[in-house]
């Protein structure tokens, strides 16, 4: 996707109007003012005659990666909020979800947090999925925990809750993990995926 601002700066940068550099690139006028504008994302064509008219490469006409946006603290904060209220799912199950999609919906327009709020979302999508997966199966997980301790201490009636108990917990050190690297790095760690 290409910067609105970044062709800007460049066209400012040599003294160009939209109408010579819509000359000097071959795209229509109305092509540059929609790129600056940001209502349009713009082909591959259009990046590289846009690079070529500013004689700068490709990669500096580019939207930076979504893991790579800096935000500021007022949005570090807000995403943090959202982050951290999928912890309560340890006193409501599905609170994992119902919380950051609320502040999620609450922060939609500050593009930044709802960009990196999917990523969180996502990630507590898979953990739910996942959990629900686990549960169905953890009664067969009951005969080799008990051979593992060599004791009849995980019965059926016993094995869902304690599975439960240890995903809630992973649920939460993820979370809290996922806290860290938001106040550390200021922007959403890479390895949280985004399905969304």
């Amino acid at each position: 996707m290409i910067s609105k601002d970044k062709v800007r700066e460049y066209r400012k940068l040599k003294g160009l109007t939209q109408e010579r550099l819509s000359s000097e690139s071959g795209l229509s006028l109305r092509t540059v003012q929609r790129i600056e504008k940001g209502t349009s994302e713009g082909s591959p064509y259009t990046l590289q005659s846009l690079s070529n008219a500013l004689g700068v490469s490709n990669q500096e006409l580019m939207l930076e990666k979504e893991n790579s946006i800096k935000i500021v603290n007022e949005e570090i904060t807000k995403l943090k909020v959202i982050n951290l209220s999928a912890l309560s799912v340890v006193l409501l199950p599905l609170g994992n979800l119902v919380f950051p999609f609320i502040f999620l919906w609450k922060y939609r327009s500050i593009k930044s947090i709802k960009m990196m709020g999917r990523k969180i979302i996502s990630f507590q999508i898979i953990w739910t999925l996942a959990s629900i997966f686990m549960l169905i199966f953890s009664p067969f997980f009951r005969y080799p925990l008990n051979k593992l301790v060599q004791e009849e201490n995980f019965t059926a009636d016993k094995m869902p809750l304690l599975m439960y108990i240890v995903l809630i917990a992973l649920n939460v050190l993820i979370t809290i993990k996922i806290a860290y690297d938001i106040n550390k790095e200021e922007k959403i760690p890479s390895y949280i995926p985004n399905i969304l």
